[in-house]
């Protein structure tokens, strides 16, 4: 049975289609379904190549310095490691699209579970205490994920905090409460 986990805060639905350990780390491949008007951030992958598939609707994928692309049902959009961009929704309708992440991205499929339970938490029960800038260190680091910008001096801090975090067992707290695999 496939895991699906959601982010409540902006409605978006991510289901694990395939993850790293099923393909031996070969790939990690997620269906999302994006809300309309939601967005990513400016980011880029260090280590591993996205390949976007559309299944339904389109995705606009904007990368630096460059003209936004328009994806439509059907077609497929290779994005190599550390091509900074950002895919986003603007349409009125949810799309829903495939990326297929490779080689495998356990650490990133673990953030994603992280930050949907953690967003979850906080809306259901308040602002908890263990949902601080040192889980969001972890998940930063965990997932592969970087930014540009000011937000580019973010990571040796987050290493930083994450290295303290590690310390204290959060990491483990936080895997074991959200990631059930």
């Amino acid at each position: 049975m496939k895991e699906t986990i959601t982010n409540p805060l902006i409605k978006n639905q991510v289901t694990f289609i395939r993850t790293a350990r099923e393909t031996a780390g070969a790939f990690t491949e997620i269906e999302i379904v994006l809300s309309p008007g939601a967005s990513t951030l400016f980011y880029y992958p260090k280590f591993f190549t996205e390949t976007f598939t559309i299944l339904g609707g389109e995705l606009h994928i904007e990368m630096a310095g460059k003209q936004p692309i328009i994806l439509y049902s059907g077609t497929n959009f290779k994005i190599p490691p550390q091509q900074l961009h950002r895919f986003y929704n603007p349409a009125s309708v949810a799309v829903t699209f495939r990326i297929t992440v490779a080689p495998g991205a356990p650490g990133l499929e673990n953030a994603l579970r992280i930050i949907c339970g953690l967003v979850g938490e906080r809306l259901d029960r308040g602002i908890d205490a263990k949902a601080g800038i040192i889980p969001i260190a972890i998940v930063s680091q965990m997932s592969g994920l970087y930014f540009p910008g000011t937000l580019r001096l973010l990571p040796s801090i987050l290493q930083l905090l994450a290295k303290i975090g590690k310390h204290r067992g959060i990491d483990k707290e936080l895997r074991t409460r959200y990631c059930a695999n």
